[in-house]
């Protein structure tokens, strides 16, 4: 699971929860309306892309099941 994608111009990058959340916006949404943006003080990307990574391979293999041809997953 990269974090930038496999290929373009940030693949090489390293990636981290924190730094994809700000990245996403969500630092916008969190905290009060007058501050500046604001970490939730989790890192709500790592699991949920966890979570999205089981669906993903569970619905590839479910279509391989059913058609028998293979799926190529990329969850950056």
């Amino acid at each position: 699971m990269p974090g930038w994608a496999k290929s373009g111009p940030a693949a090489g990058y390293r990636s981290f929860g924190n730094q994809l959340q700000s990245m996403a916006g969500l630092d916008w949404i969190t905290g009060f309306p007058d501050d500046p943006p604001t970490t939730s003080g989790q890192s709500w990307p790592d699991p949920v892309a966890g979570a999205q990574g089981a669906v993903a391979i569970t619905m590839a293999l479910l279509h391989r099941a059913n058609s028998g041809e293979g799926t190529y997953v990329e969850l950056p």
